[in-house]
C-alpha cells in the first residue's frame, strides 16, 4: 500500500503535538491546494453558520480545532493513494 502524502503525515505529526500553533498548522496545510479548499469549504458551510466567509488557513484552524483539521486530512489522504 502506498504511503500516506508527505504533506498529510506533517499535518498527524502536527495534530498529535499538544504544543502545536495553528500557525504552524495552517502552513503545512496551505501547500496543498486540496487541503485548503476543503478546509475552507467546511468552515464555510451551512453547519458553523459564521456570520462572515473565512478565507484563510489559519483563522479556520483556529475554529475548526486540531482534531477536526486531523479528521479532515485523513480521508482526503485516503482517497488520493486508494485505487479507483
Amino acid at each position: 500500500m502506498p504511503a500516506f502524502p508527505r504533506i498529510v503525515q506533517r499535518v498527524l505529526e502536527l495534530t498529535c503535538d499538544i504544543n502545536c500553533k495553528p500557525k504552524d498548522l495552517a502552513g503545512v496545510i496551505e501547500k496543498d491546494t486540496v487541503m485548503t479548499m476543503k478546509i475552507l469549504k467546511v468552515i464555510n458551510s451551512a453547519y458553523y453558520a459564521l456570520p462572515q466567509q473565512i478565507t484563510s488557513v489559519n483563522q479556520s484552524v483556529v475554529y475548526l480545532g486540531i482534531n477536526t483539521i486531523k479528521n479532515l486530512s485523513l480521508p482526503a489522504a485516503a482517497v488520493g493513494i486508494l485505487p479507483a
